[in-house]
C-alpha cells in the first residue's frame, strides 16, 4: 500500500523491498494465529508492530499531502460560491 511504502521510506527502510517485507509479515502473522490462536496473541502483538509502524508513519505523510493538495482548490471553490451568493 502507498502508506506502507511511504512509511518504510521515511523510516529509512528500503522501499524496494517494502512490499515483499509486508507480504512476508502478513503470512507469518497468519501462520501464528492459525496454529494456536490463544497462544499466539503475545507473538502477534510483538510481530505486528513492524507491519503497523510504517503504515502509521506513512498514512500521516500521505494524509498530509492529500490535505495540502485539496485545501486550496476547495477553498477557492467555496470563496467563489460565497461571492456568487453575495451578488
Amino acid at each position: 500500500s502507498a502508506s506502507y511504502v511511504a512509511g518504510a521510506w521515511l523510516l529509512g527502510l528500503n522501499p524496494a523491498y517494502a512490499a515483499d517485507r509486508f507480504v512476508a509479515g502478513v503470512i507469518d502473522l497468519h501462520e501464528q494465529v492459525t496454529a494456536s490462536p490463544v497462544d499466539a496473541m503475545p507473538a502477534v502483538v510483538v510481530n505486528a508492530w513492524p507491519l503497523f509502524e510504517p503504515m502509521v508513519v506513512g498514512s500521516c505523510a500521505v494524509g498530509f499531502g492529500a490535505a495540502v493538495a485539496s485545501y486550496y482548490p476547495i477553498r477557492r471553490a467555496v470563496t467563489m460560491l460565497h461571492a456568487r451568493r453575495a451578488s
